[in-house]
């Protein structure tokens, strides 16, 4: 084939590849994820504070390299949507390229075009095209390695060689700054070594020096990870949470991996991830007649092996690279597993180009096959992608059971705050209250989904679960069908409290993302419900003054009071001692307009003896979302979560600096420090009754 021939062929795939990767742009997938974000929130620190990184240790610890593209990306686009999708973009498209660059240039023309459309148009290529994850840097570094050694079996100059070798080693020992499963590369190159020296030992005597300086110059490129590996325990943290199948082998039990070894093998044409975030649960790679080329490929590679050893290294590849899913929960991982992405493409294009060569005298029937084989997938990966994992959705999806009613997908990819951040964008509001399930991550997805810029718009994050925003004042509240609201606070969302249920706030696909309430609470019940909850009798204790009572309102703060206590209603203070929970409301204000106080609360149970029996730490709203405009109440009930004896227990409430652990002093009406903590009243433990 003609090298202009090769480059039109080229073009039209790439182009089929971008336009998959762009089409329904930000509808599929439905939102951003938490993972996305942290690599977001990482770049973001990197551009404006300097927080350059090997390793970056939030989320578990991941490596940087994604990090620094997306930090390239921030100064691109801002903080949006487009940022954090936009380095995937490119690294997708450079692996079709490369994929079918490779298979041109080492194996055939039809295998080439084989294996770079189906990277165009699989499911599995075009998710990872599509999420702003690091995972999807490994295939490019592959395939660069692939490329790299290739010459150095071609090249017959020593300097053109060594050349080869060190842009081969760079980029192989750059590719541990990627993903984890970068190590896949350097187990294929030593394998490819030690097999060449065996196979094909004069011509491993012709290239030995430059296959070593590959591998001095990745080790040295890739020492500093190394190390961070072995020393630094956060390097491996994420690893750690997930390997054990490899843990029940150590302890002489194979079972898990064996059967993950299966399921491995079967991911081609027979089984597939069974995790929503990245696949259709249980989808395999391909359709069974297309997955089933995989396998031969696969054993035609092998067979070639000595009279083209690059096979060694591709073959190496896809077996190294399942590794890591063979070790960890959840297999087959579509993301732990994309190192072998480059190699399952080949396998495709190297047994269909087998097959073009068994019907010689017929070649347009291997033509036929390659066409088929790249349009069905096409159309059922498409279908697969664009439609299926989308909607995964129950269409019958009931407001109160969202997770029950299968709404997987969108459970992970936030469509929900992506609407949220339009609308608050269109919006006159000034501070609005929006109940969301994870208060940690999900105001970092919202603040990525394009949230308005303006520093008069003050958003409330909180989980209505636990905790409820009361206010005078007319406010929006935004209830997501993920944050349920307590029946301890449902009371508070009806017309005699004040509030008005609005017209709702729907995703994309029509379904809900969240109930919008007109909010404002009645003066008479909230003056009820302080009323009730600041009676109690509530005690300070010093050494030089012992116990003395204190009134509410009870102001704490670390120098300037930050928060205020304004009462504690206990609802029962006589429980039995199994199972059962003391349940309590807590009533605050913020006296600052956000904060940067790392702070929680915590409500204690004691013995007789001082021991710590039971315990609740929780802070409803985080400070950075304060504001004295609003009042919350927050539910720190305590468990009972093993049987405790019968007898009196003393409630302790408190606030701490979970960083330091310091806990934040009771301030005075001279604002001078007067304890820190707060005797809540006793609490009588009963035994059961005997039936």
């Amino acid at each position: 084939m003609t090298l202009h021939r090769r480059l039109a062929i080229g073009t039209v795939i790439l182009l089929a590849a971008a336009f998959l990767r762009l089409w329904m742009f930000d509808e599929v997938p439905p939102g951003l994820q938490h993972d996305e974000v942290f690599n977001a929130e990482a770049a973001v620190h990197l551009v404006d504070d300097g927080n350059l990184r090997l390793f970056y240790p939030s989320n578990q610890g991941r490596e940087g390299a994604f990090v620094w593209i997306l930090g390239l990306s921030y100064l691109l686009f801002g903080i949006n949507f487009i940022m954090i999708k936009f380095p995937a973009f490119v690294c997708g498209l450079f692996t079709v390229a490369l994929t079918y660059r490779f298979a041109m240039q080492n194996y055939s023309s039809l295998a080439g075009i084989v294996a770079g459309s189906l990277t165009a148009v699989s499911f599995w290529a075009i998710f990872t095209s599509r999420v702003g994850l690091r995972a999807v840097m490994l295939p490019v570094f592959v395939l660069i390695v692939l490329l790299g050694i290739s010459r150095l079996l071609k090249l017959n100059q020593t300097g053109e060689r060594q050349r080869a070798a060190m842009l081969t080693g760079l980029a192989m020992g750059l590719s541990i700054y990627s993903y984890t499963s970068s190590l896949a590369i350097f187990l294929s190159y030593g394998a490819f070594g030690v097999i060449l020296a065996i196979l094909r030992p004069t011509l491993f005597r012709r290239i030995w020096t430059a296959l070593f300086l590959v591998g001095i110059i990745a080790t040295l490129i890739a020492l500093p990870m190394i190390q961070h590996y072995v020393t630094d325990p956060q390097g491996i943290a994420r690893a750690q949470n997930i390997v054990e199948p490899l843990r029940h082998a150590l302890d002489g039990d194979p079972q898990w991996m064996l059967e993950n070894a299966v399921r491995l093998i079967g991911m081609p044409a027979f089984v597939g991830d069974p995790t929503w975030r990245y696949n259709i649960s249980g989808r395999p790679l391909f359709l069974l007649p297309i997955g089933l080329l995989v396998y031969l490929g696969t054993a035609i590679a092998l067979a070639r092996a000595r009279r083209d050893p690059l096979n060694i290294f591709l073959v190496g590849v896809a077996l190294f690279g399942l590794i890591p899913s063979l070790m960890t929960i959840l297999a087959p991982s579509n993301l732990r597993s994309i190192a072998i992405m480059p190699g399952v493409m080949l396998f495709i294009g190297i047994a269909v180009a087998k097959l073009g060569q068994i019907f010689a005298g017929r070649r347009p029937l291997a033509w036929l096959l390659a066409i088929v084989a790249v349009a069905a997938t096409g159309i059922a990966d498409y279908r697969a992608y664009f439609v299926e994992w989308e909607r995964s959705t129950n269409p019958n999806l009931a407001f109160h059971h969202p997770k029950e009613q299968g709404d997987k997908v969108h459970e992970i990819y936030r469509d929900d705050l992506q609407q949220l951040a339009q609308t608050l964008r269109d919006s006159n509001d000034d501070t609005v209250f929006v109940s969301i399930p994870d208060t940690a991550l999900d105001p970092l997805v919202y603040k990525f989904s394009g949230a308005p810029a303006q520093s008069d718009l003050h958003v409330v994050f909180f989980d209505a679960s636990s905790t409820m925003i009361l206010s005078q004042q007319s406010r929006r509240l935004y209830l997501s069908p993920f944050s349920q609201v307590s029946d301890k606070f449902s009371h508070w969302l009806n017309e005699a409290s004040g509030a008005r249920l609005a017209d709702p706030l729907r995703r994309q696909d029509g379904m809900l993302a969240f109930q919008v309430f007109e909010l404002r609470s009645e003066p008479e019940q909230l003056s009820r419900a302080l009323a009730a909850a600041s009676a109690r009798r509530v005690f300070v204790e010093s050494e030089l003054t012992g116990k003395n009572e204190i009134n509410f309102p009870i102001l704490f703060g670390d120098g300037t009071p930050e928060l205020g206590l304004l009462g504690i209603d206990v609802l029962n203070d006589t429980v039995h001692g199994d199972n059962e929970s003391i349940d309590i409301l807590i009533y605050f204000r913020p006296l600052v307009t956000t904060s940067g106080a790392t702070v929680n609360t915590f409500m204690h149970l004691l013995s007789e003896t001082g021991d710590i029996v039971a315990q609740r730490d929780f802070l409803g709203i985080s400070p950075a979302f304060w504001n004295p405009d609003f009042y919350f109440v927050q539910d720190s009930s305590i468990v009972l979560q093993r049987p405790l004896e019968a007898g009196r227990y003393k409630l302790y409430f408190g606030i701490y600096d979970y960083r330091s652990g310091y806990r934040i002093p009771i301030r005075d009406a001279d604002n001078q420090p007067i304890a820190d903590r707060l005797f809540v009243g006793e609490i009588q433990i009963r035994d059961r009754p005997q039936p």
